[in-house]
């Protein structure tokens, strides 16, 4: 018997020796994310191969805040898992194990000594300090061998995320991470420079952008908002860190053992309304995000960046200083997240200028009132959406027709969002033979809701962020590996069908997190 079919059997309360009329006896409770596709898919497939060893799959379809309920309480046999590819991996998804809102955090209380869930916390806490990039290499190997070793994590499936596009369109280059769409590259052979995209989105189809605000979570789309924000840090090719909205930087010891980065911002960069990016608006998000009863595991503290950070301080208008209260080898790295340390503008926090991060903060209003250590933190929202980032969003069309332009509040359900090129972004305005308008849709709109969904990838993890109130949504947030392909469609004369319902259509695949 295999490791991973002994696991499963294991799971299924099942002895090892058990054969025949015993199997048949035997049930797993799955639980899965009522209303993910992809989910559904994966589900169906599984159910089918342990069905062939005399297990019965008895499916349980939840909604998010249920799902999140079960998981962290244990109350399951078997629950999906994506990890979330890069820049997250191993880092921030393995910190993100220790949290007690995650379901591996109720999955290693199985883990044996002397490699159980405190063995696994203290490495995961220790390795994240270690500067050295082999040294770094062998702790993780220790560290994801154990968990494997024990099935806690069990891989079954791959993932490839392909983009279709319109013969008109050529020099699309697949994006760096999950739900990164790189639309700038492209350029217009023939036709409109606005262009028509279907998204693979979080749940698999796309329903709307969210809130589109810059520093929370669900009901927000990675791609949207990656499109409308930047932030200090880019991630680049091969893992490469690359300058944004800081245009250089670098790191000093301190006294206290830890680590001050200054970053030099890039000067002469506007936002969408028009107003200025410079040092009080990075140190103002900074405060909003990273305000202390924020930082715990069922808000922003999914990742060890909050705990990392000691302090952060303005020097003149376009120096911004960050010191750790430790070595964090990732720290870089993670300034590159798509959310939730983007920059939006200073016009855009309620007060502006004088925005208090305690009783006037950017987290949703719906988060209420978040309290930790006897500090109170109330969640206002933001009064618009205006960020740096090459596409300026523009209006919103709801499912019965209404056009609306969104305030960074309301998450309505979509049959188009349409986004425009910035004419005023840092890097430059479009090139004539540039994309300068894009329109997505779904059934029953524009691209009537074709998915192209694709093979390799990943291997199983969830959204590295938070639902409505701040809780994962569960197993479908994504970023598997996010290695896209471009699939020319050929144009067809009198009436043919070979010619994509969009312009670019981008594959839910088994769909996956950043």
């Amino acid at each position: 018997m295999s490791k991973i079919a002994g696991a499963l059997l294991a799971a299924a309360g099942v002895a090892a020796g058990a054969t025949g009329d015993d199997c048949r006896k035997h049930a797993v409770d799955f639980i899965i994310l009522d209303g993910d596709a992809t989910v559904a898919a994966i589900e169906d497939d599984i159910r089918a191969e342990l069905a062939k060893v005399g297990i019965t799959v008895t499916a349980r379809k939840l909604k998010k805040d249920e799902l999140n309920g079960n998981m962290t309480a244990g109350q399951y046999n078997m629950v999906l898992s994506e990890t979330w590819g890069p820049p997250y991996d191993p880092h921030s998804f393995a910190a993100a194990w220790l949290q007690p809102d995650e379901a591996h955090f109720a999955a290693f209380k199985g883990l044996a000594a002397p490699k159980d869930r405190a063995w696994v916390q203290g490495k995961v806490n220790a390795v994240l300090g270690i500067e050295d990039a082999a040294e770094r290499e062998a702790a993780w190997k220790e560290i994801l061998t154990a968990t494997h070793e024990q099935a806690i994590d069990l891989p079954l499936y791959g993932k490839r995320i392909p983009a279709v596009l319109s013969n008109r369109l050529s020099s699309y280059r697949a994006g760096l991470q999950q739900f990164d769409y790189p639309l700038h590259t492209l350029r217009v052979e023939t036709g409109s420079r606005t262009i028509t995209v279907a998204p693979g989105s979080q749940t698999g189809l796309f329903h709307g952008v969210g809130r589109l605000d810059a520093h929370s979570y669900r009901p927000n789309e990675f791609w949207a908002n990656n499109m409308v924000y930047e932030g200090l840090l880019e991630y680049g090719p091969g893992g490469e860190i690359l300058p944004s909205l800081a245009k250089s930087w670098k790191v000093e010891e301190t006294g206290a053992g830890g680590e001050r980065y200054t970053f030099t911002l890039r000067e002469g960069v506007t936002f969408h309304d028009g107003s200025d990016w410079n040092c009080a608006v990075a140190k103002m998000n900074f405060d909003n995000v990273m305000a202390a009863p924020l930082t715990t595991g069922d808000w922003h503290g999914w990742y060890q960046l909050p705990a990392a950070m000691a302090s952060w301080r303005c020097v003149g208008d376009f120096e911004f200083v960050v010191e750790l209260n430790k070595k964090y080898y990732p720290f870089l790295q993670e300034l590159t997240y798509i959310r939730p340390l983007r920059m939006q503008s200073m016009n855009t926090f309620v007060g502006g200028a004088a925005n208090n991060a305690l009783n006037q903060n950017s987290c949703p209003s719906g988060w209420g009132e978040v309290k930790n250590d006897g500090v109170t933190v109330t969640c206002v929202g933001v009064t618009g959406i205006a960020g740096t980032g090459r596409w300026r969003y523009v209006s919103t069309t709801t499912t019965d027709g209404t056009e609306v332009v969104q305030d960074g509040t309301n998450a309505p359900d979509a049959q188009k969002v349409v986004m425009e090129r910035f004419s005023g972004h840092w890097a430059g305005a479009a090139a004539a033979s540039e994309v300068s308008r894009v329109e997505r849709g779904i059934a029953g709109g524009v691209c009537e809701g074709r998915v192209a969904r694709g093979g390799e990838g990943g291997a199983g993890g969830r959204e590295p962020g938070r639902g409505d109130r701040g809780r994962r949504a569960g197993p479908g947030g994504r970023g598997a590996l996010p290695h896209g392909e471009a699939h020319f469609a050929p144009r067809v004369a009198d009436g043919g069908t070979a010619e994509p319902a969009c312009d670019l259509e981008r594959g839910a695949g088994a769909d996956g997190r950043p």
